[in-house]
């Protein structure tokens, strides 16, 4: 991948311009690393060559460095040899443009916002969905982190969702522990190797089925304290009562930067205002506790370089009976206090709890199971959010057990499918549990539904990865749901796990030592195109094909010696991708560039195919790489270009490499079925 940095200092006329690089040939290789020189080092791991280089070109003001940088288009005027006609990847000329479109070397700052014109989250301004699972650090070993994490990437999620439990870490007033397995910063640090997100639900109280929700037992040694409310005295006014303002002394935390929902007061707006004077107890002991955590994570938090995305406020509050609108204001102001107005704050509650849990300024979203009515319950998220994402905090993907009675669990096919369609509609989803973990000691939870239910020590939870971290047939059926509506660029971490290269110019595959496959270029826009421009490579600048895109959507296809020109537009900061592929050096004769699309059979890659220009129409398959009679045989296609909506592959007894296609076996390459054909025994092949 290439990433690039345009920057122009005032009264300057030149302009620098940084570049990254993502490099990577789909198919795993040697694990070997080996110096190049000081400071330089390439590993070979997945076959991904990657060398981290800086360089300068000074150039003209307002040129485009595309044709090894992209940015403005068109290019003329050499600035560097152009490499032979061997070599791959964009070859390294520069040449003067018309002003069009800019390129730096990322977005201007690291945002998670809300896009409620379109209905969904902005990652760094690009559009952006999370497929989360819960992971509980305080029922995992320490030393099982990153196994676990690793585990939760490979399924394809983009994020990790967790508590944070108050009585873990403050063991007695003012005795806090960060150490060992309660290491949080720890956490997230694994987290962020993995390159997973983070969605922290701080609480105070988190319910998680764990002792007291989260809340100190020392809380108790106050009589008649009131948990979860504002003051001790809160039984005394009435619930529907909340339209008023809080103040504070100046200097004071507890700032109120959010408005609760409004309502019909009567007289007892004055009651609150009175009570508020009364000593907070519980209120107190937040306070005190957030005071000390809170300040622990800001740094963690996305904008500010961390992979912490958005942070709960408190946990299904609408389900407690306090329904206590200070008490939630009183929360956003002490989080915005402590954290600032940049994180996405929000709320989580079940169709039943949104009246009292929802607070307007946090962000509200539901839970559900896949047993629920998706259809009613996303209705009601929209009444108190009518523009926004759908977001599923906790899809529950089995459940718990107490002591006494069966282990629960839940269908893996009622669980896909449910996860499915909230994809199809371009939900936000968190997968509670997708790992449960133990309740190790006496960390343990119960419930109180008639009588008293104990939770086992067992936090299994029928999750996709069980209790002692194996993977499970829930976890593949979930991970191929996942895959369908995958993105192979939000991957690129695994292709080259080193990360990008940064340089001034693009270089070829042979100069980051990528001796083949595909490499992405990468670089941002530095200023709005309104209008379409001609975004232009000089002929033979592209070797081979590029596919090019503006924040994940495909704008066309440049090509060697044929298409030079694509007319763009975007954004200030809207991420600029050229996917460029190596579709093999000359050996002899006329250009050999017709290949279109990769396939592999158990994970052998037999080359390529383009069965739309031809002239070879098949992929030979060697019989070696074929299971035996009764093995499911794994095909997997890279298809680059329109791709059908029902994809078939034919296997055949003999070559088509000049004539009409015909058929023998049709196989559907639905992840989720398999064909009832007798499978081909391809005997000589």
């Amino acid at each position: 991948m290439l990433e690039g940095k345009e920057r122009q200092g005032r009264g300057s006329d030149t302009v620098q311009t940084t570049l990254k690089y993502w490099c990577g040939e789909l198919r795993p290789k040697s694990r070997n690393r080996e110096k190049t020189g000081p400071g330089d080092t390439i590993s070979k791991k997945a076959g991904i060559g990657c060398l981290k280089a800086e360089a300068t070109q000074r150039l003209p003001a307002r040129s485009l460095h595309h044709q090894p940088t992209f940015g403005r288009p068109r290019l003329s005027r050499p600035l560097a040899a152009r490499a032979g006609p061997g070599s791959a990847g964009l070859s390294p000329s520069l040449a003067e443009s018309t002003p069009g479109l800019g390129v730096q070397t990322r977005a201007d700052t690291r945002s998670f916002v809300v896009d409620r014109e379109h209905d969904r989250f902005l990652l760094d301004g690009a559009p952006f969905r999370y497929v989360s699972g819960s992971l509980h650090y305080f029922r995992v070993p320490r030393v099982l982190w990153a196994d676990r994490l690793f585990k939760m990437q490979m399924s394809g999620l983009n994020a990790v969702q967790l508590y944070v439990p108050w009585n873990y870490h403050e063991p007695e007033p003012g005795v806090y522990n960060f150490n060992g397995s309660r290491d949080l910063i720890a956490f997230l640090k694994e987290a962020s190797i993995a390159n997973l997100l983070v969605i922290l639900r701080p609480g105070p109280y988190i319910c998680a089925e764990w002792e007291m929700g989260g809340l100190p037992a020392w809380l108790l040694r106050k009589p008649n304290i009131h948990l979860r409310t504002s003051d001790p005295v809160m039984d005394k006014w009435d619930a529907n009562c909340y339209s008023y303002n809080l103040s504070y002394s100046s200097g004071s935390t507890e700032v109120p930067s959010i408005d609760a929902r409004s309502g019909d007061c009567g007289g007892g707006g004055a009651l609150m205002s009175r009570a508020l004077l009364l000593p907070l107890d519980f209120l107190a002991a937040v306070d005190s506790w957030f005071k000390v955590l809170l300040p622990k994570i800001y740094p963690w938090l996305y904008h500010n370089g961390g992979n912490i995305i958005s942070i709960q406020v408190e946990n299904e509050y609408g389900s407690y009976r306090s329904c206590d609108f200070a008490y939630m204001k009183h929360l956003a102001g002490l989080f915005r206090a402590l954290l600032g107005d940049e994180i996405l704050l929000f709320t989580t509650d079940g169709p039943q709890g949104l009246r009292c849990g929802s607070l307007k300024g946090l962000y509200t979203t539901v839970d559900f199971g896949p047993a629920d009515n998706m259809t009613k319950i996303f209705a009601l998220q929209r009444e108190y959010e009518p523009h926004g994402p759908l977001v599923n905090s906790e899809y529950y993907t089995g459940w718990l057990d107490y002591w006494g009675q069966n282990h629960s669990t839940r269908s893996i096919i009622a669980v896909t499918r449910g996860l499915e369609k909230m994809l199809k509609l371009g939900a936000s989803v968190n997968m509670y549990m997708f790992h449960g973990g133990t309740n190790f000691g006496y960390w343990n939870g119960a419930d109180e539904k008639g009588h008293f239910l104990p939770i086992t020590t067992s936090y299994d939870y029928d999750a996709p990865i069980s209790e002692a971290g194996d993977v499970t047939l829930k976890l593949f059926a979930l991970r191929n749901v996942i895959s369908q509506d995958g993105y192979l660029l939000d991957f690129l971490h695994l292709l080259c796990p080193q990360g990008p290269i940064h340089s001034i110019l693009p270089m070829t595959f042979e100069a980051v030592k990528q001796d083949r496959g595909f490499m992405l270029y990468r670089t941002y826009l530095t200023h709005t195109v309104f209008e379409p421009t001609q975004f232009w490579v000089p002929n033979n600048g592209i070797h081979d094909r590029a596919y090019v895109m503006v924040d994940g959507v495909f704008q066309g296809v440049l090509e060697r010696n044929t298409k030079h020109k694509l007319f763009l537009t975007g954004k200030m900061g809207a991420k600029l991708d050229v996917l460029l592929e190596n579709m093999g050096r000359l050996s002899f004769g006329s250009n050999y560039s017709d290949f279109k699309g990769q396939v592999w059979i158990n994970g052998f890659n037999l080359g390529r195919y383009w069965t739309k220009r031809g002239p070879q129409q098949t992929l030979y398959v060697p019989k070696p790489l074929l299971f035996p009679r009764g093995v499911l045989n794994k095909i997997t296609l890279l298809e680059l270009e329109n791709v059908p909506p029902q994809p078939q592959i034919q296997f055949l007894d003999s070559p088509i490499l000049n004539s009409t296609l015909h058929r023998t076996y049709i196989y559907s390459l639905s992840a989720d079925t398999r064909s009832d054909s007798e499978p081909m025994e391809l005997s000589g092949h």
